[in-house]
């Protein structure tokens, strides 16, 4: 769509309005995006560092990003850490 600058006569080309829903959808997709990639991500870093399963080190990511923590974070290697003396005892 099209408008009429009245100031300069210059036409210029203006995106259409998104609705909520229109927005909500696309927050969702990026969210959705978002913790699947970092899931992803720190369930191969989890498995490279101690060796754990696929299921386990999905299971514990993904308790991970449940409580707040982000892949390749102070937290993540610290509580990572942690899981590695647990998982040795």
């Amino acid at each position: 769509m099209n408008v009429i600058n009245k100031k300069t006569g210059e036409e210029i080309e203006v995106a259409e309005t998104l609705t909520r829903e229109d927005i909500e959808k696309i927050i969702r997709e990026a969210v959705e995006k978002t913790i699947d990639e970092s899931i992803k991500e720190m369930t191969l870093e989890l498995m490279t560092m101690h060796s754990l399963s696929l299921g386990e080190a999905q299971h514990i990511a993904t308790g991970f990003l449940l409580s707040g923590v982000t892949p390749k974070s102070e937290e993540f290697y610290k509580r990572a850490d942690n899981i590695k003396t647990a998982w040795e005892v």
